[in-house]
């Protein structure tokens, strides 16, 4: 596994730019930076059609200012590995294109803190990107001052899961960053028949979890994360729920996480876990989908 080459998508913003500069400094130093920002000129009602301006000068108009725009960008970017690219169309085609023609093994977007109107309604490009993406997607937020230092990898028993903790687990080599495997066990309501009245539900909990973490652990290994990387955890509760305190507890900067996890609807893109955590963790979150690079 290697990230040789990341795409990261611009649109000028703070965030965004932010972003880039993080990815090509911090994240990846040595790897090729592709940087790409999508023109995307609406086409105008059919009734308008004739009365409005053409598009297509219109959008390469918006081009040429993008172009000088990106070769402004600031004294970090290095033209023999930063590179940057303007493309004309939808932010989220032009990213998925720019992915399959580089051979990236990584794509960037950068979160501007559009929370629950805009996700809930339009979606994000984002989470379109995620939809298609045949590489890792890296939602940026909340960026710390150097690379990443801890990690909190997702875990459940799917073999989206273990790509995931198999990405966890790069980066915690690549950047001397801890990485915390983590599973959320269901709580156990009602005990077995063969255990009613005879064993607590706490003491069950704990049975539980020790030959949960047996599993993680070997998970973990099997992943290339061993003791002197990955510190497993493993938590009784909601797995959302699990997640959120553990990036607290852990003070993480970063969460890794499979699209979806062993229970999500068939043909789902997005689990409903990966989907929360996407939209309201307060750190970056990389989304590691079932195919691709």
């Amino acid at each position: 596994m290697k990230i040789r080459r990341i795409v990261v998508g611009m649109d000028f913003r703070e965030p965004s730019v932010a972003a880039a500069r993080w990815t090509a400094l911090e994240l990846a130093p040595q790897a090729e930076i592709v940087i790409v920002h999508a023109v995307d000129v609406p086409r105008p009602p059919r009734p308008l059609r004739g009365v409005l301006a053409p598009m297509e000068p219109v959008a390469e108009n918006a081009a040429v200012g993008a172009r000088a725009r990106l070769a402004n960008l600031g004294s970090w970017v290095d033209g023999t590995r930063v590179v940057g690219e303007v493309a004309i169309g939808p932010a989220a085609e032009r990213l998925i294109e720019a992915v399959d023609t580089h051979g990236a093994d990584l794509l960037v977007v950068a979160d501007h803190g559009e929370r629950r109107g805009v996700w809930e309604f339009l979606g994000t490009t984002a989470e379109r990107v995620i939809q298609r993406s045949s590489v890792p997607v890296l939602v940026a937020r909340c960026l710390p001052e150097g690379p990443p230092r801890r990690i909190v990898a997702a875990v459940d028993d799917s073999s989206v899961a273990r790509r995931a903790l198999r990405w966890a687990a790069f980066l915690g080599r690549q950047l001397d960053a801890k990485v915390i495997p983590l599973h959320a066990l269901e709580p156990v309501v009602h005990a077995p028949v063969e255990l009613a009245g005879v064993m607590p539900i706490e003491e069950i909990h704990d049975d539980l979890r020790v030959e949960t973490n047996r599993w993680l652990e070997e998970e973990a290994r099997e992943a290339g994360a061993g003791s002197d990387v990955a510190r497993c955890q493993v938590m009784v509760g909601e797995p959302i729920h699990e997640i959120f305190d553990a990036i607290e507890r852990e003070r993480a900067d970063l969460v890794v996480i499979g699209s979806r996890g062993a229970y999500s609807p068939i043909g789902a893109a997005l689990g409903g876990v990966a989907r929360a955590v996407l939209r309201e963790a307060p750190v970056s979150v990389l989304v590691v989908g079932p195919l691709g690079r």
